[in-house]
């Protein structure tokens, strides 16, 4: 019989976080194909908007709490602590992709590489799934008190050869 301590010391700490990740991913793609078999896109889609919103405020309220910020006052913190939550949560969501603020009251990002979009074309549903990442940038705000619009340019869902997105902000929290 294997002792479950000896079992998990073998998998190194990266690989564990690439195995919680990965699972969770899987979880998530699975869920959506389970509602969308039984309601249909437009109910998933739905569905998936509003509980990525949802998990977006709340983990950058974990991130927060465990940080110790409170507020963010000016257009790089929210640059900085949005690329932190992201990288905290999926290794690799910033390979290849860049976020740049364009303005006091702007960021762009440059998505280049997506798991999502590439799981999605994969499924052939590029033309029914609506990305999530929105909602996700949306709850972030949420958490932080911040009223924001968000412009899309380009889009790999749309056969761009990139996303390209701009998030305004339109006022910050006081």
């Amino acid at each position: 019989m294997n002792d479950p301590e000896v079992l998990v010391s073998k998998i190194g700490g990266d690989k564990r976080i690439e195995m919680l990740e990965r699972n969770w991913l899987s979880h998530d793609a699975r869920w959506q194909i389970a509602v969308v078999d039984s309601f249909g896109w437009d109910a998933g889609n739905q569905l998936n908007q509003k509980v990525t919103r949802d998990m977006g405020k709340t983990m950058m309220l974990r991130f927060m709490k465990n940080t110790g910020i409170s507020r963010v006052e000016n257009i790089q913190e929210l640059r900085d602590i949005i690329v932190t939550t992201v990288s905290s949560n999926w290794s690799e969501a910033m390979d290849k992709n860049r976020v740049e603020c364009q303005s006091e009251s702007s960021i762009r990002f440059e998505i280049n590489k997506c798991l999502i979009y590439n799981n999605i074309s994969k499924a052939n549903a590029t033309d029914k799934y609506e990305c999530g990442c929105f909602a996700l940038r949306s709850g972030f705000c949420d958490a932080l008190k911040l009223e924001i619009s968000q412009e899309c340019k380009k889009c790999l869902m749309k056969g761009d050869d990139k996303c390209e997105i701009v998030l305004n902000v339109k006022k910050w929290q006081k």
